[in-house]
């Protein structure tokens, strides 16, 4: 499974802080974050070459066990989930996560995207709808891709109402 990641190998996360999430707290990460962040990115963009997210899953949860208040390492680590494992306990564990970046930032873009494509996956399309919603109507409406999900929900909807 492949889901919005944002990863790239600049000296920046793979999520960057949304302008939201940098006004709201005042949590300037440390360097050694930062380097942490960078070394699961490099994993993560290793997937084509096999075991790079199951290499980046220990490195993102370092993160978040040590500054559980930095949602791009929420966010990451439910990316590296979501592609390292096809399991329902990581995928339960990715949709908290996902969810727990949403409370503290509704205005996340890539956040509602990813929760709506692991609802989307686990046949839950009307769950996913909502937040591929937000992403068309209100925060990017210029993004195809939350354009197609939403026209996926929407096929779903039609099938059940016809059957």
């Amino acid at each position: 499974m492949s889901a919005c990641n944002g990863s790239s190998s600049q000296s920046k996360p793979a999520a960057t802080p949304t302008k939201s999430q940098k006004t709201a707290s005042s949590f300037v990460p440390p360097e050694e974050l930062w380097e942490l962040n960078n070394q699961g990115v490099a994993y993560m963009e290793r997937f084509d070459m096999g075991g790079g997210f199951e290499n980046a899953v220990p490195v993102f949860e370092e993160i978040v066990r040590r500054w559980p208040e930095w949602m791009p390492g929420k966010f990451n680590l439910a990316v590296a989930y979501l592609n390292a494992f096809r399991d329902d306990a990581h995928h339960d564990q990715a949709e908290r996560l996902l969810r727990e970046v949403i409370v503290a930032d509704d205005q996340d873009a890539k956040a509602h995207y990813t929760l709506g494509f692991l609802l989307k996956y686990r046949n839950r399309s009307d769950e996913a709808k909502p937040h591929f919603e937000k992403v068309c109507f209100e925060l990017k409406p210029d993004d195809a891709h939350s354009w197609l999900r939403l026209g996926d929900c929407l096929a779903d909807s039609a099938s059940a109402d016809s059957e």
